[in-house]
């Protein structure tokens, strides 16, 4: 069981990144020329998969899942909704954003 400081710690924690992700989202939907385009084009990493996702077949759907996935994520963290659901779906979201910006060793 967490202790008293533990669960205090975790709540904060829950409810800082929920408006992080809400935050995030919600000026996704706001800005109208917002698009994830530019980023996953200019990919480090597993560019092939990012171009194709930057694709104008495919970014739609993506801008999409980004802006809302962003805010339901945000809500279901701070109202403690499925909040094991929203752990690993914002860590995959965390890593699809991080991947493109590694730069591999050795590559010019």
């Amino acid at each position: 069981m967490l202790d008293s400081t533990q669960a205090k710690f975790l709540l904060l924690l829950r409810l800082l990144l929920g408006r992080l992700f809400l935050y995030a989202g919600i000026s996704k939907i706001v800005d109208s020329d917002w698009t994830a385009a530019g980023y996953s084009t200019n990919s480090k990493t597993f560019s092939g998969f990012y171009q194709w996702l930057a694709s104008p077949e495919n970014i739609g759907w993506v801008n999409f899942l980004n802006e809302w996935g962003a805010v339901l994520i945000g809500i279901s963290l701070i109202l403690r909704l499925g909040v094991r659901l929203s752990s690993i779906l914002s860590v995959t979201l965390m890593l699809a954003y991080y991947f493109p910006i590694i730069d591999r060793p050795g590559r010019n």
